[in-house]
C-alpha cells in the first residue's frame, strides 16, 4: 500500500516546526523533525519501506506512524503502482532517529488561540483563517 498526503491538508514550516491543517476536521497538528520530514516524502505516493528507507527508520516505526496520520485522516492510502522513481533521498537533519509523532493537536475553535502554539503574532492572527 502507497500513502500519500490528503488533499484536504495544507502545511507550512513555522520556524523549526511543521504545522499540519486539516481543512475539513479544522484543526492543526504540530509535526517532531522525523514525522516532518516523512511528511515532506509524502508528496508522492510512497509504501512503508520506501518511507523507512529514506528516513534510516525502522519500518515499524513507520507504518505505526503513518496509522496514525490515516486515523487522523492526514493521508490517504492510494493504489500501488509499477513506477518505483519514489525512491528517492530525504536529508537527515537529525543526528539520532527519533520515531516519528504529532507531537499537539488543537482543534480551530479559536484562531488566535492557535496562533499563539506557533508562535504567530498579532495583526496576523487577529484575522480569521480563510479557507478558500
Amino acid at each position: 500500500m502507497r500513502y500519500q498526503r490528503a488533499r484536504n491538508t495544507a502545511w507550512r514550516r513555522v520556524h523549526d516546526q511543521t504545522i499540519v491543517l486539516d481543512v475539513v476536521g479544522r484543526h492543526l497538528y504540530g509535526l517532531n523533525e522525523t514525522a516532518a520530514r516523512l511528511w515532506e516524502a509524502l508528496d508522492a505516493p510512497r509504501d512503508a519501506a520506501t518511507l523507512a528507507g529514506m528516513l534510516s527508520a525502522s519500518e515499524d516505526d513507520v507504518i505505526g506512524f503513518l496509522g496514525e496520520l490515516q486515523r487522523e485522516g492526514l493521508i490517504e492510502a492510494v493504489e500501488a503502482s509499477a513506477d518505483r522513481s519514489d525512491v528517492t533521498a530525504v536529508t537527515s537533519h537529525a543526528p539520532l532517529f527519533v520515531p516519528p509523532r504529532i507531537e499537539w493537536k488543537e482543534e480551530m475553535y479559536r484562531f488566535g488561540g492557535s496562533c499563539t502554539k506557533i508562535g504567530v503574532q498579532p495583526p496576523l492572527c487577529d484575522q480569521s483563517p480563510s479557507l478558500s
